[in-house]
C-alpha cells in the first residue's frame, strides 16, 4: 500500500490566519485589552491630543508632555491705575493637570479597536486642571505692586486736573479708593484656574469713597474741559504735519497763572485771540509766496533769488474760522488749510526739475524736463542802458498765446509765439533781429522781454505748457 504524502500546502493556510490572530491579540496587549488599570492602558492609532501624537503613549506620559512649561509663565495683574504687578507661576506652585481628563477619554476607547483611528484620526481639545498653593499664592499676591494701596486711608485721596504740555490737560486721580483684598485675590485666583494669563482690577475689586462737594466740582470741570480738548486735526503742508489737538487747545484755555480760564457761569473760556495767533504762527510755516530761494545754475553756482512769485499764502480769515467751529465740533479730521495765493506745480515751494532757466550774464536760455536739458539758445534781454534790464524773478508761465501783437509806449511788434511771465515781460521770437546772445542786451536790447530765435521759439512754444516755472537771474 502507498504511503501518503504530507500535505505541506495545508501549513501556511493554517500558519497565517494563527500567525494574524497572535498579532492582533498582541497589539491589543500593548494598548492594555488585558489589563484593567487604566495606568496601563495606551492611547489607540491615530490619536491627537492638543495638537500632540498620542498613539502608544500611557496617561502620564501624555501628561507629563501636555503639562511641560506650563509652570513657567507669568500672571499679569492690572490696578485701577493701570499699574501692571506680575506674579511667576513657579512662586506660587503653579500646577496643570490633565490626568482625569485623559483618564476619562483613554476608558472610552477599546483596545481591541486600536485600528478604528489608522482612516482619519481622531483629535482632542482638552482644557488641563490648574491648581496652586495656597500660601505661597496669598504671599505673593499681597507683595505685588497692586496691592500697594489696600490699606490706604481714603480720606487722603486727591483728586486733581493737571497740565502737561505734551498732552493738554488731564485728570490725577489718587482717589484712594481702597483695594477690597480678599474680594481681588479671589477673583485673581479663579482667572488663574481658569487658564486666564491677567487680570484687570473691576469696581467691584475697590471700596469706594464718599466724593467731597469740592471734588465733584472737579469732576464737573474735567467734563467740560474734556469736552473741549476732544479735538484732534492734522494740517496737512505737503512734507510737514500740524497737529492741532488736546495739547494744542489747552493752550488756549489756560491763564498766565497756570490756571484754567472760566466765565462768570463756570464754563471754560478761551484766551483772547488765542486762535488767531496759532493761525498767524501756522501763517509763517505755510507762507512760502515771496520769499527768497535758493537755486542752483547749470553752470553749477548756487544764488539766491529775492523776486520770488511761487509758493503759498495762507488764508487767515479762513483757518481762524474753520478752527473756532472745529473746536465746537469736536472734529477730527486731517485738514489741507486755504491759501489765498497757491502759485506753482508739483511741490510749489520748489521750482522742481522742469523749468525755464534764463541766465542774462551768459545771455542764454535752457528747457529743462525732469532734469534733462532739451533746449539751450542764445537769447537777448531787456536793454541794461535804457534801464529796462530785465529782472531777476522765480514765477510761472501765467498765459500763451500766438500771432499777436505787442504793444507799448513807443512801440508794437508782431510775434508768432508769445509766453506771458509777469508784469508785461514773456518770452517771444523776434523776428527783427538776425543775432542773439553776447553783449547786445547791454545797448541793444529789449523792453524786458526775453529775445528768442524763431525755431527754438516754436520748439519751447510747443512743449512748454502754462505753469511751468521761469528762473532768471
Amino acid at each position: 500500500m502507498d504511503k501518503k504524502k504530507p500535505k505541506w500546502w495545508l501549513v501556511p493556510i493554517i500558519a497565517i490566519p494563527v500567525l494574524l490572530v497572535c498579532l492582533y491579540l498582541g497589539v491589543s496587549a500593548f494598548y492594555g485589552a488585558f489589563s484593567k488599570d487604566l495606568k496601563n492602558h495606551r492611547f489607540i492609532f491615530g490619536t491627537w491630543v492638543n495638537g500632540l501624537y498620542a498613539t502608544g503613549l500611557t496617561v502620564s506620559e501624555l501628561n507629563e508632555i501636555l503639562c511641560e512649561g506650563d509652570d513657567e509663565g507669568v500672571f499679569t495683574i492690572v490696578d485701577n491705575h493701570g499699574i501692571k504687578s506680575f506674579v511667576h507661576y513657579e512662586e506660587i506652585g503653579f500646577e496643570s493637570d490633565y490626568t482625569k481628563l485623559l483618564e476619562k477619554m483613554i476608558d472610552s476607547q477599546n483596545p481591541f479597536l486600536w485600528f478604528m483611528g489608522l482612516p482619519m484620526g481622531m483629535s482632542y481639545k482638552l482644557n488641563p486642571v490648574y491648581s496652586y498653593n495656597d500660601e505661597l499664592f496669598n504671599k505673593s499676591v499681597a507683595d505685588a505692586p497692586a496691592f500697594a494701596y489696600s490699606n490706604n486711608d481714603v480720606s487722603k485721596a486727591v483728586v486733581e486736573i493737571k497740565y502737561d504740555e505734551s498732552r493738554g490737560f488731564y485728570l490725577y486721580e489718587d482717589i484712594g479708593d481702597t483695594i477690597d483684598s480678599k474680594k481681588a485675590k479671589d477673583d485673581i485666583g479663579k482667572a488663574m484656574l481658569a487658564g486666564d494669563d491677567s487680570y484687570t482690577f473691576t469696581d467691584e475689586d475697590l471700596i469706594k469713597r464718599n466724593l467731597s462737594e469740592a471734588d465733584k466740582k472737579t469732576y464737573e470741570l474735567w467734563e467740560k474741559i474734556k469736552d473741549i480738548q476732544d479735538v484732534d486735526i492734522t494740517y496737512d503742508l505737503g512734507d510737514r504735519k500740524i497737529e492741532v489737538d488736546s495739547s494744542v487747545v489747552a493752550k488756549w484755555i489756560i491763564g498766565d497763572d497756570g490756571r484754567i480760564l472760566t466765565d462768570e457761569d463756570g464754563n471754560i473760556a478761551f484766551k483772547d485771540n488765542c486762535i488767531e495767533d496759532f493761525v498767524t504762527e501756522l501763517s509763517d510755516i505755510c507762507d512760502t509766496f515771496g520769499k527768497s530761494r535758493t537755486f542752483k545754475t547749470t553752470a553749477g553756482d548756487e544764488i539766491v533769488i529775492n523776486n520770488v512769485y511761487i509758493g503759498t499764502a495762507l488764508n487767515k480769515k479762513a483757518e481762524i474760522n474753520y478752527l473756532k467751529e472745529a473746536v465746537l465740533e469736536k472734529k477730527k479730521e486731517v485738514r489741507t488749510p486755504e491759501y489765498t495765493k497757491y502759485v506753482g506745480t508739483g511741490n510749489v515751494d520748489t521750482v522742481g526739475d522742469t523749468y525755464i532757466e534764463i541766465d542774462r550774464a551768459n545771455q542764454t536760455m535752457y528747457y529743462y524736463v525732469d532734469g534733462e536739458l532739451i533746449l539751450s539758445t542764445p537769447v537777448v534781454t531787456g536793454n541794461v542802458s535804457t534801464s529796462h534790464a530785465t529782472p531777476s524773478m522765480i514765477s510761472p508761465i501765467v498765459s500763451k498765446e500766438r500771432d499777436r501783437y505787442l504793444i507799448g509806449p513807443d512801440y508794437c511788434s508782431f510775434v508768432h509765439y508769445w509766453m506771458h511771465i509777469r508784469n508785461g515781460i514773456g518770452i517771444h521770437d523776434a523776428m527783427w533781429r538776425s543775432e542773439f546772445g553776447g553783449d547786445i542786451y547791454k545797448w541793444g536790447g529789449s523792453h524786458g522781454c526775453i529775445n528768442t530765435p524763431d525755431d527754438a521759439m516754436a520748439q519751447l512754444y510747443e512743449n512748454v505748457s502754462v505753469g511751468t516755472i521761469v528762473v532768471i537771474y
